[in-house]
């Protein structure tokens, strides 16, 4: 029996300041599941395949493995708005899906337990989760976290991206972001890191 902690919410909430202290706290490995996406994003870039190709898009998303994911260019503003346009298509979140799991579960077995956020975890990926959290904060609060993380990194931010994913995220036919029925939720707007970290931590 492994613990699964399932991290979800939108963009700039804090879902991975959340998930890489609970990681350090309980000594289970993270996984950003969305990088998954960023991966196929940036190979898609690459290749100059078009967003809306599915076919060949399956090609490269069978190609995707955790050694991608090593990658500070995912990090990018412009390859998270590709990987929203080439999440949409359900063959692609089908194989990523199976990836994310298959992988999960395996690193899970070898040190009793695992965590990963994302959109769609505890509602797609692992419904059974040992404990579901729901990130959320005010999109104003959003955008400024996730344009100070960028300049720190020196990487670029479009204005509105974060707005425009959000919608993508939540409109589309196939795993859509949303809240699971017994999921604990976490408004971040006014709560400090460590505030928010021992809020999570306590539901665990």
């Amino acid at each position: 029996m492994v613990d699964v902690i399932a991290i979800d919410g939108p963009a700039g909430a804090g879902k991975g300041t959340i998930a890489k202290f609970l990681s350090q706290k309980l000594k289970f490995p993270y996984i950003d599941t969305g990088l998954f996406y960023r991966a196929l994003a940036f190979k898609a870039l690459g290749a100059h395949v078009p967003y809306d190709n599915e076919v060949m898009l399956i090609d490269l998303a069978e190609s995707v493995g955790l050694d991608d994911l090593e990658n500070d260019l995912l990090r990018d503003e412009s390859v998270a708005s590709v990987a929203s346009q080439t999440s949409v298509h359900p063959r692609i979140r089908e194989i990523l899906t199976n990836k994310m799991r298959s992988e999960a579960l395996r690193i899970a077995e070898k040190s009793g337990g695992v965590i990963l956020d994302g959109r769609d975890v505890s509602t797609v990926i692992f419904p059974n989760a040992t404990t579901k959290l729901f990130i959320i904060a005010d999109e104003n609060t959003r955008e400024q976290r996730r344009l100070q993380e960028m300049q720190k990194k020196g990487l670029m931010v479009k204005d509105g991206a974060l707005s425009e994913r959000d919608k993508r995220d939540q409109s589309r036919k196939t795993s859509p972001l949303k809240k699971a029925a017994d999921a604990h939720t976490i408004d971040t707007t006014y709560l400090s890191i460590e505030e928010a970290c021992a809020k999570a931590l306590s539901f665990i």
